[in-house]
């Protein structure tokens, strides 16, 4: 589906691209990035990662229920407590990201 390059001992292909990693799409897969806003072409390339995102998803999904079970073990007011908690909401915020981009995504694929 694409292609993951880096450009570190050739020069770039076209003189548009100025990134040390290019993408070579599949031909109408994207579309000129003057008829669209920046918003939706990020967008569309964050969608061509979403099975990784889903196992990200997957990932801190199981994370965040094996702190909840370490939540309710660990003494209140303890160090591991407040770890804990921190790690709830780091875990929180990468769950909402991530669902959020899959979500987005649903009907790209």
């Amino acid at each position: 589906m694409f292609s993951l390059e880096l450009a570190t001992a050739y020069p770039p292909a076209t003189s548009t691209e100025s990134f040390p990693c290019s993408f070579r799409f599949q031909q109408g897969e994207m579309m000129k990035r003057t008829e669209r806003g920046k918003a939706d072409s990020f967008l569309e390339a964050l969608c061509l990662f979403r099975p990784l995102i889903f196992i990200l998803f997957v990932i801190c999904f199981v994370m965040f229920l094996l702190s909840l079970i370490s939540l309710a073990v660990v003494d209140a007011g303890s160090e591991s407590y407040v770890i804990v908690q921190l790690n709830l909401i780091g875990l929180s915020v990468m769950i909402l990201v991530s669902g959020t981009v899959l979500y987005l995504c649903r009907n790209q694929m």
